[in-house]
C-alpha cells in the first residue's frame, strides 16, 4: 500500500516542501518589515514595536535606523 510517508520520502516532495517553507519565511519577513515601517511612521517606540511583533529590540532599532 502507498502511504503518505512514502510520498514525503521522495525528492520531489522534499524539494517542494523546502521551497514552500522558504517562501513562507520570506513572506513573514516582508510582512514584519511592512508592519514595523507603519508602526514607526505612527511614532511608536522601538520597544513597543519589538514587543508587539515579537522581535528583538536590537533588530528593530537597526531596521529603524536604516529607514530613518
Amino acid at each position: 500500500m502507498f502511504l503518505v510517508r512514502d510520498v514525503r520520502e521522495t525528492r520531489v516532495w522534499q524539494e517542494a516542501y523546502e521551497e514552500g517553507r522558504q517562501l513562507a519565511i520570506e513572506e513573514l519577513r516582508n510582512w514584519r518589515s511592512r508592519a514595523l515601517s507603519k508602526m514607526a511612521a505612527l511614532k511608536m517606540s522601538a520597544a513597543d514595536i519589538a514587543g508587539i511583533l515579537g522581535l528583538d529590540l536590537d533588530l528593530v532599532l537597526k531596521t529603524m535606523g536604516k529607514k530613518g
